[in-house]
């Protein structure tokens, strides 16, 4: 049985999650963060992604890389959609934002998950494909139209304008359209996001949503009780990429203490990159870099914040040298 449009338009966001890491080794300056796409937010997210792909896209390294990819032929109902509405990811998506209550797994969904998409879209043909294949009701002013797709759950999606489309997991996007006028988001979300606005990859999370040891309960305490939220970016840089990390905790204790645990950590994989029994046959070039980037990483605290800073560049990556700039 053919399977509806908006299982394809889900599995293309998840496809973009994977194609990111290949993107995000890149050259180009990312655009900030679309401070339009906060009132989008569900108030209760504890986990958004970004992946900014029109500033990614068509960089030297990232072509590179990518060629270095298997090749992966469109098929089934991703082939059927681009066939029918003209729509290439690749080439037409530009930013992605993911929302989530809670770290997605397959025996416990979020509560909700949103999916906000800008780029270039013919919606004539999108939603004449949608109809075929789903159904349609309105909904606060928009054509929203869904799809059963897990058991019990229903999948959805609406053209916010001509350039962007946002999905919901649930049949009723309704709040989701309405957010769009209601008061501020969440300023705790709103203030880790731009911390790292100006990346063209990062994901912000509660602690807790990646790292449930932050809050799990124990007869001791431990400097992962403290922390809060959990940041993480990537911003080309020529032909590397700075990679940074960073948490906010309860207290500056708490932030010099993962510091310091985050220093042990270095010491030790250090030593066991010196160590050619632990390569597993790696090149040489590449032991060297992952000796030389464990060297330079910077870690610091400063006040309720700790930090991780590393420069990659393509041996880390497993790349050959990169080909001439544009």
């Amino acid at each position: 049985m053919k399977r509806k449009v908006l299982i394809t338009l889900s599995l293309l966001v998840a496809s973009v999650g994977a194609a990111s890491w290949w993107y995000v080794k890149a050259r180009a300056a990312a655009v900030e963060f679309p401070a339009d796409a906060f009132a989008l937010l569900p108030a209760d997210s504890a986990l958004v992604v970004y992946a900014d792909m029109a500033a990614l896209r068509g960089e030297p390294l990232v072509q590179h890389l990518a060629a270095m990819a298997p090749a992966v032929q469109p098929n089934g109902d991703y082939a059927e959609f681009m066939a029918a509405t003209g729509f290439q990811y690749e080439r037409d998506l530009d930013r992605i934002i993911l929302a989530s209550s809670s770290a997605p797994t397959a025996q416990a969904p979020p509560a909700h998950f949103v999916a906000i998409a800008d780029g270039r879209f013919d919606q004539t043909k999108i939603e004449a494909y949608a109809q075929r294949n789903g159904s349609m009701q309105q909904q606060d002013g928009h054509a929203v139209f869904t799809t059963p797709a897990a058991p019990g759950r229903t999948t959805a999606f609406t053209f916010l304008n001509a350039g962007r489309v946002a999905i919901g997991d649930s049949a009723d996007i309704s709040a989701l359209l309405a957010a769009r006028s209601a008061a501020a988001p969440d300023a705790a979300l709103q203030e880790q996001v731009s911390r790292v606005a100006g990346s063209p990859i990062f994901l912000v999370a509660k602690a807790q949503t990646i790292m449930p040891a932050a809050s799990r309960a124990t007869g001791f305490s431990t400097p992962l009780n403290g922390l809060r939220w959990v940041n993480l970016a990537a911003r080309p840089d020529g032909d590397k990429v700075l990679l940074s990390a960073e948490g906010s905790c309860d207290s500056p204790e708490q932030a010099r203490q993962i510091a310091a645990t985050l220093e042990l950590l270095r010491g030790l994989m250090r030593g066991m990159v010196a160590d050619p029994k632990n390569l597993g046959g790696a090149p040489p070039e590449a032991a060297k870099a992952v000796s030389q980037m464990l060297q330079t990483a910077q870690i610091s605290s400063d006040a309720t914040r700790v930090r991780l800073l590393v420069s990659m560049d393509t041996a880390v990556l497993g790349a050959a040298p990169v080909p001439a700039g544009r």
